[in-house]
């Protein structure tokens, strides 16, 4: 009797539970999608990149699901509440009929285990079609291919999915019996006969707040692009109190202030429904003001972490051009002062792990040195403030546009050039190259042009080449980087320790060079595993690098892991976002029924109240999205500066997925409150 009970009231209320449905059925779908990434394993194999990545990843998501599991069960819980809120009158007629409270948490609970299965089986079944994306998607960011495609299921997701979500609707229940056994007989039976009144402040107050909004938001939004993406920084965290501030005024003034300024225009104040709307908005939004701000920020927080994290990746792969010409770069030890004398390459095939050199493993050596003025100081005045505190923050670890400018002699870069069969750059004894991929705004380019020159050790420099040259010296170490190329003449390097370092180039057919790279590989796991057996000096030298496959995967394998977890984070709090606003534009639609039989009564038309109904949600929908736009493009400007990321725009391939994705959820989730608003008014007539 009860299941029958409970299947029915799922039946009738299905349009209540949409939003609940919804919910769960996208929550449990994005927590498989994310949690099947170890499955991916059988799928891009052959890369040490792609396997130390998925192990990484895994362990990752792992850990950031238990935050998600949090967030959405305080998600599920606010719904539930809601949905027991709208059927308070049912449960005071079982009540009354002499059913039990305990017997009521029992059908809940049958109705929550109904929903709640049938939204965790099409959110595995939709996460499974979604997964098999992700595999594709993970060959992108990790720029590998796959060689066969094939399904991907992971039975590990499923039962974390399962745990995890089980655990939430067993805390659900658990919640629902205390709500139950809390209401008295005359709370359920006059529930729907309470209805929100409406309060209007003084108008003229609220625009004077929403003035001062504007002020407080746009000296936040200075602060905290002066000060950059700091945390550390007290004016940091003053920003962003600021910022809070400016919002709670805004979102609590913006209505009052909108109706203010809309009956000073009586034609388009009186027209239609106007008055009603607005009236209605403003008593929502000053109810709700605060958790709007929390929307906001939410949402704020979901577009910015995302789209900086597309850009990120964008961007080094900007960078990379010109970053991978060399098979292997690295440092050159060599410990005796005899064997300094020798050929290299019969040194290097000494070796007593038998790792053979051929003649078509092509290399040159050269001496990284520098000297005592830097790249802010060269551009100088070319630089904005904001440039040059970019520069001093990279964070690409040892990166050669910070600090001291990195040079080469002439000789030594022509020979690197003779590596990649290019043709050799003479200069003379007054003139340098420039080499660099950071040219923000084409400010280097600007400078090369206008200026033309270079002063080191008192002598002036003329630059020979009309725009950078982007190209670097090496494989690794850097991703960002700025030399300058000098005659070699010059001879007032910095008084710092010389390095000694190597480039490698595999020549000849792709088997031929594929068994280079495989012998270089082989002689650098060697030298490594000396040194850290502290035997280093077993051997009369030692070459410590990086391949150019290894450099690839550590940037791409960062900036991937960066990706996934934004885009996880992005996603929760999308939904968390949306699900709350559609849940309260609901229970206010509830606590309204009054207000629209009235309008019926009145023989006001359905259609003229179904357009006030979409106005109205447009609108509570868009003022915390709006906000969220505004406080991203700032954000995305700061974390972009941040990562380095230049004058990228948020506009690119992948960034647009995002977008497209985003407002898919978005617009999915408007459209579902839109129709059960809808179905509110519509039992009006019943109620009526």
């Amino acid at each position: 009797m009860f299941y029958k009970l409970s299947v029915s009231n799922v039946k009738k209320s299905i349009q209540d539970y949409a939003i609940y449905f919804l919910t769960l059925t996208v929550a449990v779908c994005i927590f498989y999608v994310f949690n099947s990434i170890d499955a991916q394993k059988n799928v891009l194999t052959g890369s040490a990149v792609s396997e130390s990545f998925l192990n990484n990843m895994d362990f990752a998501m792992s850990l950031l699901s238990v935050f998600v599991t949090i967030v959405v069960a305080g998600l599920v819980l606010y719904a539930n509440n809601f949905l027991v809120g709208r059927r308070k009158r049912e449960f005071g007629i079982y009540m009354t009929l002499g059913m039990s409270k305990l017997r009521i948490s029992g059908i809940l609970l049958l109705e929550t285990l109904l929903v709640g299965s049938i939204a965790l089986g099409a959110g595995l079944i939709l996460g499974f079609v979604l997964s098999q994306g992700m595999a594709l998607f993970s060959s992108y960011l990790l720029n590998i291919e796959i060689a066969q495609f094939q399904l991907v299921f992971s039975a590990k997701a499923v039962g974390k999915t399962v745990l995890c979500f089980g655990l939430v609707f067993v805390v659900v229940m658990f919640c629902n019996h205390i709500v139950i056994s809390r209401y008295q007989l005359s709370q359920l039976l006059c529930a729907a006969k309470k209805n929100q009144s409406i309060q209007v402040k003084d108008p003229r107050l609220l625009v004077g707040f929403l003035v001062l909004s504007v002020l407080i938001l746009a000296s936040g939004y200075a602060l905290v692009l002066a000060v950059g993406m700091n945390p550390l920084d007290p004016l940091f965290l003053a920003a962003i109190v600021i910022g809070a501030v400016g919002t709670f005024l805004f979102v609590y003034s913006l209505s009052g202030a909108l109706l203010f300024f809309m009956s000073r225009n009586r034609k388009v104040y009186c027209k239609g429904l106007n008055i009603f709307v607005l009236r209605q908005l403003n008593n929502k939004i000053v109810t709700n003001f605060v958790s709007m701000s929390m929307i906001s920020f939410l949402l704020f927080l979901a577009i910015s972490i995302s789209l900086s994290m597309f850009t990120y990746r964008s961007n080094l792969e900007r960078m990379l051009d010109g970053n991978l010409n060399f098979d292997v770069s690295g440092t050159v030890s060599i410990y005796n002062q005899e064997d300094r004398e020798k050929d290299l390459r019969a040194l290097i095939n000494q070796n007593q792990a038998g790792i053979v050199l051929d003649d078509k493993t092509q290399f040159a050596l050269y001496k990284r040195r520098s000297v005592d003025t830097s790249m802010s100081e060269i551009l100088a005045d070319h630089l904005s403030a904001r440039q040059k505190e970019e520069i001093q923050k990279s964070v690409y670890g040892a990166s050669n546009i910070a600090g001291k400018t990195n040079v080469l002699t002439s000789s030594e870069y022509n020979q690197i050039r003779g590596l990649l069969g290019e043709d050799p750059i003479p200069l003379t004894d007054q003139e340098i190259l420039v080499v660099s991929n950071y040219d923000d705004n084409g400010v280097l380019t600007e400078y090369i042009r206008d200026v033309g020159t270079v002063q080191l050790a008192g002598v002036t420099y003329r630059i020979k080449n009309d725009a950078p040259i982007v190209e670097n010296i090496m494989t690794g170490s850097s991703v960002s980087y700025f030399y300058l190329i000098v005659p070699d003449s010059f001879t007032d390097f910095r008084d710092a320790p010389e390095e000694q370092r190597i480039n490698f180039v595999c020549t000849g057919n792709d088997a031929e060079r594929a068994e280079q790279k495989a012998a270089l590989t082989k002689l650098l796991e060697y030298y490594e595993t000396l040194s850290r057996n502290g035997q280093a000096t077993v051997e009369p030298i030692a070459i410590y690098g990086v391949t150019n496959d290894q450099f690839q995967a550590n940037i791409y394998g960062s900036a991937a892991s960066l990706i996934f977890i934004g885009i996880y984070l992005g996603l929760i709090f999308l939904i968390a976002s949306v699900a709350v606003l559609a849940i309260q534009q609901l229970s206010e639609a509830s606590e309204s029924i009054g207000r629209y039989r009235a309008l019926q009564k009145m023989g006001v038309p359905d259609k003229l109240i179904q357009r006030s109904v979409l106005q109205q949600i447009l609108f509570y929908f868009a003022l915390p999205l709006g906000l969220a736009i505004v406080d991203s493009a700032f954000g995305i400007r700061v974390m972009g500066e941040r990562f380095n990321q230049f004058h990228l725009s948020v506009f690119n391939g992948v960034s647009l997925i995002a977008m497209i994705i985003f407002a898919f959820i978005f617009s999915g989730y408007l459209y579902v409150t839109y129709k059960g608003y809808q179905n509110v008014i519509a039992k009006t007539h019943s109620i009526g």
